[in-house]
């Protein structure tokens, strides 16, 4: 069993590797066919035997053909259970073969040597493909000594690939817990220009500094001087972004007339000229006010309460 300790959503929570495994284990099993039942059965069981990599490589390749990606979805009773074991963040969006990958990693971390572990984390990261990174990033915050596989983590924050980047970024705790203050204000900013929900960071108002405040407001001063739109927060159910700039939809390109004769772009000129007959100008995007809705807006939020905080201590 090996046990270790870290602080999320300011209070202390435990994990224990074995629990943990179990856990996931029995998650899995209650969504798949009895054969996949017993495939993973067998797989879980090998590794608690004489460490294999080879072995278990191979049952990590081979998770979605014996698991299939049915959604977990787990129930309130399932979620408590596990927040008992200390993953209190959001697993419902994983899938059988990504949650079969993560309960076999956990179980190496329970069984395995340090050394062993760490091999096998980099290799199943560095052949796997792109739903088996996803899973070995869901599974740095439950392995064992987790702050040693920082370098695989701030790698996938350099990814282009968004489910990759995501992975890591979202529903996620290593990165609040385990990164550095610059890779962790770089991920942030990735994520507001990729539209990625603020919420969807898990521990972000804690980590929120002055510098992160100023390089977030002076990429949406940037981009405003640009005469750019500064990307609006996403919901977090992952729907459209809020705001920003309207692509025109097809066919509705401007001065084209459209039904009963009437040309779109006479009709923005006449608007025009009414706004410059009484004074009114609109304003150019680098002249309008942040958005309070943007993620922009609320970091500076955040930056605000962090420093009454100080000065209140002070």
């Amino acid at each position: 069993r090996s046990r270790f300790a870290f602080g999320y959503a300011q209070r202390l929570v435990t994990l224990t590797s074995s629990r943990v495994e179990t856990l996931l284990r029995e998650l899995a099993e209650r969504r798949i066919e009895p054969p996949s039942r017993d495939w993973l059965a067998r797989a879980s069981a090998a590794i608690a035997g004489t460490p294999n990599r080879g072995t278990l490589l191979e049952a990590f390749t081979a998770a979605t053909r014996r698991l299939g990606r049915a959604r977990l979805a787990p129930t309130d009773e399932e979620l408590v259970r596990l927040s008992g074991a200390g993953v209190s963040w959001p697993v419902g969006t994983w899938g059988a073969d990504e949650l079969g990958r993560v309960a076999l990693l956990v179980a190496a971390g329970s069984h395995w040597s340090p050394a062993e572990l760490e091999a096998l984390v980099e290799d199943c990261y560095q052949r796997g493909d792109g739903a088996e990174r996803q899973a070995v990033l869901r599974a740095l915050p439950l392995l064992p000594a987790p702050e040693r596989f920082l370098e695989i983590a701030v790698d996938a924050c350099r990814s282009h690939i968004q489910p990759l980047f995501e992975a890591i970024a979202c529903e996620n705790p290593y990165p609040a817990l385990h990164f550095p203050e610059l890779n962790f204000n770089q991920m942030v900013l990735k994520a507001l220009f990729t539209g990625v929900a603020l919420a969807r960071i898990l521990g972000l108002e804690g980590r929120v500094t002055p510098e992160l405040s100023r390089m977030a407001a002076d990429y949406a001063s940037e981009r405003r001087a640009a005469g750019r739109s500064v990307p609006q927060e996403r919901r977090a159910n992952g729907g459209a972004r809020g705001g920003g700039e309207q692509r025109p939809r097809s066919g509705g390109q401007r001065g084209r007339t459209q039904p009963g004769g009437q040309n779109r772009g006479s009709t923005d000129a006449r608007r025009e000229g009414r706004g410059e007959r009484f004074g009114i100008r609109e304003k150019k995007p680098s002249e309008r006010p942040p958005d309070p809705d943007s993620p922009f807006a609320k970091l500076l939020v955040l930056k605000a309460r962090l420093e009454e905080k100080n000065n209140h201590h002070s």
